[in-house]
């Protein structure tokens, strides 16, 4: 059975690792573990946030903040990069990689609005990213 995690900021992979092994040693199963990755959080300030932030506004879209740790590159790349980092997308947050994620092509096309302003924001202002 291959089984993939997502851990809260306070565990650490090799905590998991661990906790994971005494459970497996009680029942006597055998496990092995590959590619941890520690859970990464970005601040909710900065430039990249707020021109977000602005953009979902005029856009008239509810402005939502979700701690969404083990679900996108930013685990792999946010603590190397050190950089301002976000994720967004339309749609359901709680339908993200089930067999029924999808989103309406409204929805699809009010995320291009909200990037586009993103951008000509940041383009409009000095910012250095990294």
């Amino acid at each position: 059975m291959e089984i993939a995690y997502r851990i809260p900021l306070t565990l650490t992979p090799e905590e998991l690792a661990a906790m994971v092994e005494r459970a497996a040693r009680a029942s006597g199963a055998q496990v092995s573990m590959h590619g941890p990755e520690p859970a990464y959080s970005a601040s909710r300030s900065g430039k990249l946030v707020g021109a977000f932030v602005r953009a979902l506004r005029v856009e008239g879209i509810p402005l939502t903040f979700k701690r969404k740790t083990g679900t996108s590159d930013m685990n792999i790349v946010g603590p190397v990069w050190r950089c301002p980092i976000v994720a967004y997308g339309p749609g359901a947050a709680a339908l993200d990689h089930t067999p029924q994620e999808h989103i309406e092509m409204t929805e699809f096309f009010q995320g291009v609005s909200v990037l586009e302003r993103v951008l000509t924001d940041l383009a409009t202002e000095e910012f250095a990213p990294c």
